[in-house]
């Protein structure tokens, strides 16, 4: 289960790497103000903060599975 979610984080990891260079697009091309763009960006690329938060709680699940691997090794 370990190596698959870290074959799951790596595959998620590029289509984040993904939606930020769209969404980094969105904000360098705007001549609005920086937070017009901003506004604009997260609104048009959705899937950069659900990648993110997708991200953040399978990272969390990842250190403990490792956790309770290292505790079951030392059993």
């Amino acid at each position: 289960m370990q190596r698959q979610l870290s074959t799951s984080i790596y595959h998620l990891t590029k289509h984040n790497i993904e939606a930020f260079n769209q969404w980094n697009g969105i904000v360098y091309k705007e001549t609005t103000s920086n937070a017009k763009a901003v506004t604009k960006a997260n609104y048009d690329v959705p899937e950069l903060r659900m990648t993110r938060k997708i991200l953040e709680a399978a990272r969390g699940v990842s250190i403990s599975m490792n956790s309770e691997l290292s505790i079951l090794k030392k059993e």
